[in-house]
C-alpha cells in the first residue's frame, strides 16, 4: 500500500470508527434504561446508518477545515478538526443541546 492510501483509509476509519462506537454506547445505555428491545433489523440498519452518518460528518469536518484552514492559516491547530467533528456531532444529533 501506498502511503497516500494508507492516509485515505486512516481519515475514513477516523470518522466510521466512532459511529460504530455511538451505535454501541447508544444500544447500551437504552438497554441500561430497559428502553432497548432486541430487533435484529433495527441493529443491522444501525451498523450501516451510524457509520455513514459519521462519515458524512467527517466530509463536512474535512472540509470546514480546509475552508477555515485557507481562510485563517495563523490560526490552525493539527486537532482542531476533533473540534469541529464534536460541534457537528452535537449540533445535528442533539440539536436541542446546542
Amino acid at each position: 500500500m501506498s502511503s497516500d492510501s494508507e492516509n485515505r483509509h486512516h481519515r475514513i476509519s477516523f470518522y466510521v470508527y466512532p459511529g460504530l462506537v455511538f451505535l454501541v454506547w447508544e444500544y447500551l445505555t437504552g438497554s441500561i434504561l430497559g428502553i432497548f428491545h432486541f430487533e435484529p433489523r433495527r441493529i443491522f440498519w444501525g451498523i450501516i446508518y451510524y457509520p455513514f452518518l459519521f462519515l458524512l460528518l467527517g466530509v463536512i469536518v474535512e472540509a470546514i477545515n480546509y475552508l477555515y484552514s485557507q481562510i485563517f492559516p495563523n490560526r490552525t491547530w493539527p486537532g482542531q478538526k476533533h473540534v469541529w467533528l464534536m460541534a457537528a456531532i452535537i449540533t445535528l444529533l442533539w440539536g436541542g443541546l446546542f
